[in-house]
């Protein structure tokens, strides 16, 4: 009985939640990061809103047997959900003159890249291996280009989009390995949540 909007609707709901936690100790840690990337917070919430709306709109679409041109890309790729929101994004966004190219192409790449977290986290599962630090780079730069602002937004969003899941361990070892990989090497200081700041 559950409706794809309802989920959207929750995703984004989540994200004004998220911006509301100014007397939680892990949220002040991560918001603390905004000053030090110099990043506007009504910017990233507008942004990640957006992307909340649009992140899972390809799903009725999501056919993996079908090959189809990545909007970004420009190769054959199968024609997975976040794809096709990719497109969608596009259609809905290109001619909105309140965003810059460079605001668009971010939300476009977080829509693209919103199922990269679970991702890492079932291939490390089933490898053991979590991605080192020249892969968490080339994928916050597909996002922002600046040092930790892409993979903080996937971060922020990843925060967001739990609703139906039971389980949040995906989200926790996200933080963990961003942290380890990436955040730490280039002295960011990312917070890493427990169950209850998720929840």
């Amino acid at each position: 009985g559950i409706m794809l909007t309802d989920h959207l609707n929750s995703v984004n709901n989540s994200i004004d939640t998220i911006f509301s936690q100014t007397q939680s100790p892990f949220y002040k840690e991560l918001f603390s990061l905004f000053d030090q990337l110099q990043l506007d917070e009504e910017t990233v919430r507008r942004d990640l809103k957006i992307v909340a709306l649009l992140h899972d709109i390809g799903k009725t679409e999501d056919d993996k047997t079908q090959k189809i041109e990545h909007p970004l890309k420009k190769e054959l790729v199968s024609k997975r959900h976040p794809v096709v929101g990719v497109q969608a994004a596009m259609d809905i966004l290109g001619s909105d003159d309140t965003l810059s190219d460079t605001e668009r192409t971010r939300i476009y790449y977080l829509i693209d890249e919103h199922d990269t977290p679970y991702g890492l986290y079932r291939q490390f599962e089933k490898t053991g291996i979590t991605p080192e630090f020249k892969s968490w780079k080339k994928l916050n730069n597909k996002i922002d280009e600046r040092d930790g602002v892409g993979l903080l937004y996937l971060l922020l969003f990843k925060l967001a989009d739990i609703d139906g899941h039971e389980q949040v361990d995906d989200v926790i070892w996200f933080f963990k390995a961003a942290k380890e990989k990436y955040f730490d090497p280039i002295g960011l200081p990312l917070p890493i949540p427990s169950e209850s700041d998720v929840r």
